[in-house]
């Protein structure tokens, strides 16, 4: 447009064509910035994702996946673990109708929980715009907020974290939109999406009380909402967890028990253990969030406090009431914990895995509060209370961790997973003060990484572009750091050994048999792994030898001479132990001798 075109309009027109002309270029700039950061997101979880060609975990991952196969009605064989929710299982389930092998129903499984978890950046996208950013600004920030450790850690697994995630993102985006709007079916939304967080994950049912009190402090706003949406929250959960019983009772002999023991460790952990694992919990937050969590928290409380002097709790008092429930679930779980003592297990100390899903909201808005213009008091009072967890977790925590041990999967420690480098590998005494030079320096290394971060966002905070270009990069670095490298310890020799006995002929049902083993670990990965990598094979769980119905046995130590004389061992190494495939006497037996790929008992 020719300056001469503005000159000839009303004034009026002319201000607003000015504004337009002025906005152009920085808006432009979003534009294009809102695609590099959801490609570069897109891209980090590809790149997490490409070695997940088989369940990291025989627990999770295939107790998930095998539920998927009971939503279908089929038979699989019970399964050593706690009991999961089903909401995943509810996306697999159609993969198994269109194919049993294990390793693509796997990566296809992969596949869709990451889209899953890349689709939460809609809901972010959407709050980011309620609270004052355009399209194109929302839609980057929603997806640096899906970059951070955490978030794309998770891409290299199929786990019930992906779909909470994305349901307790649109819950706050429905909080947000029933405020704004009161209207019936804003509420009824809002449950929905509750209910649906509860049907990912047990771990849920906090997340759904605080929606349920929400709901009904919303009488004041507008009671004939709360009247619709809190039955369907009360009728949901029993849904839930009707439905979810019945899928782990063909899973799980004893049922599930993933929910139990809270209340124990609530009234008997150690105050001191407690208030350990909140300082660590919430550093853990800072340093994985690099910083954005405290920035979130302090507009979060502003903005409840405000809302409280007029006796109202909105949205912000929702996303706040989420945080503090999952912060005190995760405090009890571990700070009760008798893994507290154990010199092997890290992951106690930096577990961010219950909290994660549910602070997503919080980190969103801090980015929102920067690309604002966020003052330097809410830069100063988050960095205040950072560097007040910062100094007795160096000082109190830190020295007596034991920093060389097991993360025991790396999506337990997710948040911090950036700094595996500067984690020892053997013992040192204890304790032992983090210092730049000494074993423990990750615990320094990291703090003064997070107070960096306050100094750059006290520097960018009136220059968002450049802000975001400098988070994007950073974002880029600790994804690609937090990278897990991970084994896969799915039975390559077992389903060799059972391949070499239906070399030729028909895939052969299989019983599983443990009775006489060792208590080890091996035991449960067995019997988990079986049930899911024989697919599509019968397998059955059997615990007396007069049980069997397969020819073909998968069992531990000597079980030819100890539970079923003639059974003889097909050649090669053993997994998880001394587990192997076994074959009973019979014509299978006989044919396999002929071919010679049975091992011969010793003469005596």
């Amino acid at each position: 447009m020719s300056t001469i075109a503005l000159l000839e309009m009303p004034q009026s027109l002319r201000r607003r064509a000015e504004n337009v002309l002025n906005d152009a270029g920085p808006e432009r700039w979003w534009r294009v910035a809102a695609w590099i950061t959801v490609i570069v997101c897109v891209a980090l979880h590809a790149i997490v994702s490409i070695t997940a060609i088989a369940p990291r975990t025989p627990w999770d991952e295939n107790g998930i996946l095998q539920m998927g196969r009971i939503i279908l009605g089929e038979q699989v064989a019970t399964m050593s673990l706690s009991g999961y929710y089903p909401g995943t299982s509810f996306l697999v389930a159609p993969i198994w109708a269109l194919t049993h092998d294990p390793e693509l129903v796997y990566r296809l499984a992969n596949i869709l929980v990451n889209i899953v978890a890349l689709s939460t950046i809609i809901p972010l996208a959407l709050i980011a715009k309620k609270v004052g950013l355009t399209t194109a600004k929302a839609i980057t920030v929603a997806a640096i907020t899906m970059m951070l450790p955490s978030r794309v850690v998770l891409a290299d697994y199929v786990l019930s974290e992906q779909l909470l995630s994305a349901f307790v993102v649109w819950t706050a985006y429905a909080a947000f939109a029933v405020w704004q709007r009161p209207t019936i079916l804003n509420g009824v939304l809002f449950s929905v999406f509750a209910v649906g967080a509860y049907l990912s994950h047990a771990r849920a049912l906090p997340f759904l009380v605080v929606a349920g009190v929400w709901m009904l402090l919303f009488v004041r706003r507008r009671w004939q909402v709360s009247v619709v949406a809190l039955p369907l929250i009360v009728l949901g959960a029993i849904g839930v967890r009707t439905v979810a019983s019945a899928i782990n009772s063909q899973l799980i002999p004893w049922g599930f028990r993933q929910d139990t023991g809270f209340l124990g460790k609530l009234t008997s952990a150690p105050p001191g253990d407690l208030l350990r694992i909140l300082f660590n919990q919430t550093w853990v937050q800072l340093v994985g969030t690099s910083g954005l969590i405290a920035i979130g928290a302090v507009v979060v409380i502003v903005w409840v406090l405000r809302d409280l002097r007029s006796w109202q709790v909105g949205p912000a008092g929702f996303v706040a009431a989420v945080a503090f429930a999952a912060v005190a679930v995760s405090m009890v779980a571990w700070g009760g914990s008798k893994m507290l003592a154990e010199d092997h297990r890290f992951d106690v100390w930096v577990y961010s895995r219950y909290i994660d899903p549910f602070v997503v909201v919080v980190v969103l808005l801090a980015l929102v509060a920067i690309v604002r213009g966020v003052s330097l008091p809410v830069i100063a009072t988050a960095a205040g209370a950072s560097v007040a967890v910062i100094l007795p977790v160096l000082f109190w925590v830190a020295p007596w961790v034991p920093t060389w041990g097991t993360t025991d999967g790396p999506a337990n420690a997710a948040a911090v997973l950036q700094w595996e480098q500067f984690w020892p590998d053997e013992p040192f005494a204890r304790p032992m003060v983090p210092s730049l030079t000494n074993e423990n320096q990750f615990w320094l290394l990291a703090s003064i990484y997070l107070i960096a971060m306050f100094v750059i966002m006290a520097l960018l905070r009136r220059r968002p572009r450049l802000f975001t270009i400098v988070a994007l990069g950073i974002s880029i670095v600790i994804g690609l750091a937090a990278n897990p490298s991970q084994t896969r310890d799915y039975p390559d020799g077992l389903t060799a050994a059972l391949e070499t006995v239906e070399e030729g002929g028909e895939q052969q049902a299989v019983d599983f048999y443990q009775s006489r083993c060792d208590r080890s670990v091996g035991i449960h990965q067995a019997r988990n792994w079986v049930g899911y990598w024989f697919a599509p094979r019968e397998v059955t769980v059997v615990s007396d030898p007069a049980e069997f119905d397969a020819d073909v046995v998968v069992a531990c130590g000597d079980f030819g001479t100890d539970a079923a004389p003639g059974a003889l061992a097909i050649e090669g190494p053993t997994d998880y132990g001394s587990f192997r495939i076994w074959v009973l006497p019979g014509e299978l037996q006989d044919d396999l001798l002929e071919r010679g790929v049975l091992t011969e008992p010793v003469a005596n």
